[in-house]
């Protein structure tokens, strides 16, 4: 756990504070994107340290004072050889003051698409990083709770959706409005309110599936923990 040592005399202007680093008991890193460098995650026996690729301290949240911990996908990705993976993400809210975020992979260069990039997939060595955190942070906060989806993704899913019914409104008003006679429209509407009714039923099936879900930290932990146990029997 990082904390303040003081060294001072009578004098309080001459108190001086120096950051120290405990010893981690689990190191994680990872990468963003093409416009960050790596970062270094450490859990020692008090909190979680983020710093950078060189070991530089960012930010240092206590387990009690973490009150959240929300895991949520993050976009896709492509492994070296173009293998598509789903990348997760898990962000540790404090009671106060500003959350960390780990991702599950690091950034290795651009996919084969804008919207992609390459990355090392380290999904399992994130698990574990994660399930640790909720383990420490459940114990030291037994009010922590856990958080899965994502809000502004579901939102914007949803957009995307309603885009989707506008294609169908328009398919079905088009024809009623053109100069054009019914037998040369109707071919043209149809292909509009097909494709709008797919979108529309894809990306609000997206959407759905980042509904943000609040449950105690504790209980989750349970509902993971005892199938497992019953399998070890």
């Amino acid at each position: 756990m990082p904390f303040e040592a003081i060294t001072a005399e009578a004098d309080p202007s001459t108190i001086q504070h120096v950051t120290i680093i405990q010893a981690s008991v689990m190191s994680y890193r990872f990468r963003k994107h093409l416009f960050t460098a790596g970062h270094l995650i450490e859990l020692t026996e008090r909190g979680v340290q983020l710093s950078r690729h060189d070991g530089r301290p960012i930010r240092f949240l206590e387990f009690s004072d973490i009150k959240t911990v929300q895991v949520f996908d993050s976009g896709e990705a492509e492994t070296e050889d173009g293998r598509l993976f789903t990348m997760k993400a898990c962000r540790l809210i404090p009671r106060w003051g500003r959350s960390i975020e780990i991702i599950s992979t690091s950034y290795i260069g651009m996919g084969s698409k804008k919207y992609r990039q390459k990355a090392s997939n380290h999904r399992e060595e994130f698990q574990k990083l994660v399930h640790k955190i909720q383990q420490e942070v459940s114990q030291a906060n037994p009010d922590a709770v856990s958080f899965s989806g994502s809000r502004a993704i579901q939102l914007m899913f949803a957009f995307v959706s309603l885009l989707g019914l506008g294609l169908v409104i328009f398919g079905v008003y088009a024809p009623l409005v053109s100069r054009k006679p019914l037998s040369k429209t109707w071919f043209i509407s149809l292909i509009l309110i097909v494709v709008g009714v797919s979108f529309m039923r894809t990306f609000w099936m997206l959407a759905l599936s980042y509904k943000p879900e609040i449950q105690p930290l504790n209980e989750l932990l349970q509902a993971v923990e005892t199938p497992a146990a019953k399998d070890s029997e």
